[in-house]
């Protein structure tokens, strides 16, 4: 019994020590089989017929390792390539990636699989996603950890890639340790802005206020001639908040001021720069119709409402309230910018004096709503009945082309189109050449018009396409107009998450600093201090870095999918991914 359970561990060790290569050998084979189960055979059954996509670069790679193929298998005929246009078929979407661009890529198609030739939004996401989030996760010391937890990550990268001992979380945040370190980095800058360092304020320039005993309020440290004035500094301080707000009674009311007012304008642009995405969809894809009676009147709206409240919030940040010409009108004050959109769509043209912030505001305003009114219907109405009308061209040109034709065959054309189509063959003539009629049937070029070609095919259906249906075209338009209004307000109005998750993620780190860290300090308890600073510690690391860096995170991710995203990317159809067939690809995970 000795020797057999000797032998059968020595057996099953040289087994142990070969079998993953037998297991990558058998997917591998596995794999091979299940791709030439996919391939045709000829008429014959002698030769098998493989169709499929690869990206323009890779061709020559392609025959060169058939060549290879070729003379390593010694066969007696060699494969030949044959490279045949795509037609009606719509291929596949492919985008060449590295390990940088990876994540931002996959947080896109996570969304959907962008149609062949769209615009792509994940190398903007590169710089927006990371920058959104640190708008609301901004802290210097919350910045460096994250930033120094991606480093090193990045710099294990040989020693962690493919390792089963991550576990799922783990594999996820070293898949994602790129943005992660982007994230780090951009917090770090809005850390700076905010001027907090674990929610400490930080006097690197010197602060540009001071207090005195004239008056409860600060005044700027070079221009505090009459204290009770409570004038700003002349010279206010270099970069980010001055420090002295943080622990100032109106601090909180500043901070959210500024936070509130930057969230719109972050939000405008996004949503602008995805307008323009789809502008040059439609110009890319030569498609008039979307561009003139989409884009045209939607930017039209966005601007005239969201994007004049833009231009008041900076019209506000840039303007001296304290100039000697202000001082002087008592009706020169900051006005209330929600009273003058709430106005100026209630109350159009009367614009009362303590609203008033420029000459000519009042026919600005009516000119600006007039605009967005208009383009409602412009986005309503022009599209449907300009398809309807090119449907209608399209079937009396077929018509007199099929009536043309068979006067001068003398057959019936409708059945030899039909016979054609059906049975993959082109129609010929009694010369045996190919009538126009059978090439117009399916000779067709890939449309780019993003399925404009499908709504505007006439109700033969002779062309493999689905019929136009003007009922469902207005609805679908009816819809999509709906949904862009309503849209213009709630995706506005969601960009303040910006603001909320920003002010939650400062005030958690003051009452971790306050009640964790500086009571126990200054109650001069050693003991007290020492179980501080831990839970501070502990704190900081499981809400702040962990669970208020995750929510940042998703937030950031429905900004970009919700708000950004939906107003250019796949907005007909989803595409398909291209998927190479790899053996690096394969599983070898067996149970």
């Amino acid at each position: 019994l000795i020797n057999t359970e000797s032998q059968r561990n020595s057996i099953l060790f040289e087994i142990g020590k070969d079998m993953d290569a037998w297991i990558k050998l058998v997917l591998r084979k596995k794999a091979i089989f299940h791709t030439l189960n996919l391939l045709n055979s000829d008429a014959s059954g002698t030769l098998l017929v493989a169709e499929g996509w690869c990206p323009k670069y890779a061709f020559p790679r392609i025959e060169h390792a058939i060549r290879r193929g070729y003379e390593k298998s010694k066969a007696q005929i060699q494969s030949v390539i044959e490279h045949r246009q795509y037609g009606h078929e719509t291929p596949p979407t492919y985008f060449q990636l590295n390990k940088f661009t990876e994540v931002f890529h996959n947080i896109v198609e996570a969304y959907g699989v962008a149609e062949y030739q769209e615009v792509n939004p994940a190398p903007f996401l590169v710089i927006t996603f990371p920058f959104l989030f640190a708008v609301m996760f901004g802290d210097i010391g919350h910045g460096i950890l994250m930033a120094l937890f991606a480093l090193a990550l990045i710099i294990m990268e040989r020693r962690l890639q493919g390792s089963k001992s991550l576990g799922e979380m783990g594999s996820m945040l070293f898949n994602g340790r790129y943005i992660i370190f982007l994230m780090g980095l951009f917090s770090i800058y809005t850390g700076f802005i905010y001027n907090e360092i674990f929610a400490i304020p930080v006097d690197i320039f010197g602060t540009r206020w001071q207090y005195t005993a004239a008056s409860q309020m600060a005044c700027g440290i070079d221009n505090c001639a009459n204290p009770a004035a409570v004038l700003p500094p002349l010279r206010p301080y270099p970069f980010g908040f001055d420090p002295i707000w943080k622990p100032s009674q109106t601090g909180l009311l500043f901070f959210n001021s500024y936070k509130m007012k930057l969230s719109i304008v972050l939000g405008v642009s996004q949503m602008t720069l995805g307008l323009l995405m789809s502008a040059e969809n439609a110009r890319f894809f030569r498609n008039p119709v979307n561009f003139f009676f989409e884009f045209v009147p939607q930017i039209i709206f966005l601007l005239s409402l969201f994007g004049y409240l833009v231009f008041l919030i900076i019209f506000k940040w840039l303007f001296n309230w304290n100039s000697a010409e202000c001082t002087s009108n008592p009706t020169c004050a900051p006005p209330d910018l929600k009273a003058i959109l709430i106005g100026m769509i209630m109350s159009p043209g009367n614009v009362p004096e303590n609203l008033r912030m420029f000459p000519g505001q009042s026919i600005l305003q009516v000119v600006l709503l007039g605009l967005s009114m208009i383009a409602v219907p412009w986005m309503l109405l022009p599209k449907p009945l300009i398809l309807r009308a090119q449907n209608l061209r399209k079937k009396g040109y077929k018509a007199l082309q099929v009536r043309e034709t068979s006067k001068s065959m003398g057959v019936d054309i409708h059945k030899g189109v039909m016979d054609a189509t059906e049975n993959g063959s082109s129609f010929e003539d009694r010369n045996g050449k190919e009538s126009p009629a059978a090439l117009d049937t399916h000779d067709h070029d890939y449309d780019h018009n993003h399925g404009q070609e499908d709504d505007n095919d006439d109700d033969s259906g002779h062309d493999g396409h689905a019929k136009f249906e003007f009922g469902e075209v207005m609805v679908h338009q009816m819809i999509h107009t709906i949904e862009f209004v309503l849209g213009a307000v709630s995706n506005t109005a969601s960009y303040l998450r910006l603001w909320a998750l920003s002010l939650a993620h400062a005030q958690l780190g003051d009452v971790f600093l306050e009640k964790l860290l500086l009571g126990p300090i200054e109650a001069k308890s050693i003991i007290g201090s020492i179980i501080g600073c831990i839970a501070w510690l502990g704190a900081t690391l499981v809400v702040l870095m962990s669970m208020e860096s995750l929510s940042a995170f998703l937030h950031a991710l429905r900004l970009h999918w919700v708000e950004f995203q939906n107003k250019f990317y796949n907005l007909h159809g989803a595409g398909r991914a291209f998927v190479p067939f790899a053996f690096s690809k394969l599983s070898l995970d067996v149970e």
